[in-house]
């Protein structure tokens, strides 16, 4: 029979005291994985807000055409390189604005999002899924790749 003490103590059911001393241990240890585990997820979360928020702005905020390819901040396409920093779009067109829900665009305009809806002054654009519908034009995104056909630049 082994001696009980504050840090050991023995199983009678499995015979080995390693186990149940290596319990609380091994709860600590998984404790501090399931944390680290979290924080990533959270980091991960934070990436795919910034990636939907660069797909959104790209495919219903900003008028320019053709085709984007997107990777994190950065989008290039046709019309040149649209760039992310921190609420402000550096595009060919000019810089944009985020504030709270507004988008300022170079020209002075604002384009307000609502849920899934861009509203402008022009026009209203819809987004459901991976389509972007409005003013007569609809963009559609696959995974890292915004197709505009036929966008007016502003």
């Amino acid at each position: 029979m082994v001696k009980q003490s504050s840090n050991l103590r023995h199983c009678a059911k499995c015979r080995n005291v390693e186990a149940v001393w290596m319990g609380p241990v091994m709860s600590v240890v998984m404790a501090v994985v399931l944390m680290l585990g979290l924080e990533v997820t959270v980091w991960a979360d934070e990436d795919d807000d910034e990636k939907a928020e660069m797909k959104d702005f790209v495919a219903a905020v900003y008028r320019g055409q053709g085709q984007y390819n997107m990777a994190g901040s950065i989008a290039t396409g046709e019309g040149g390189v649209i760039m992310k920093r921190g609420s402000v779009w550096l595009t060919p067109n000019g810089q944009y604005q985020k504030v709270g829900s507004v988008y300022l665009t170079p020209d002075g305009g604002v384009v307000t999002r609502a849920g899934s809806t861009f509203i402008d002054e022009d026009q209203v654009i819809t987004k459901a899924g991976s389509t972007y519908t409005g003013g007569g034009q609809t963009t559609t995104t696959a995974g890292s790749v915004v197709l505009k056909p036929g966008w007016s630049t502003r």
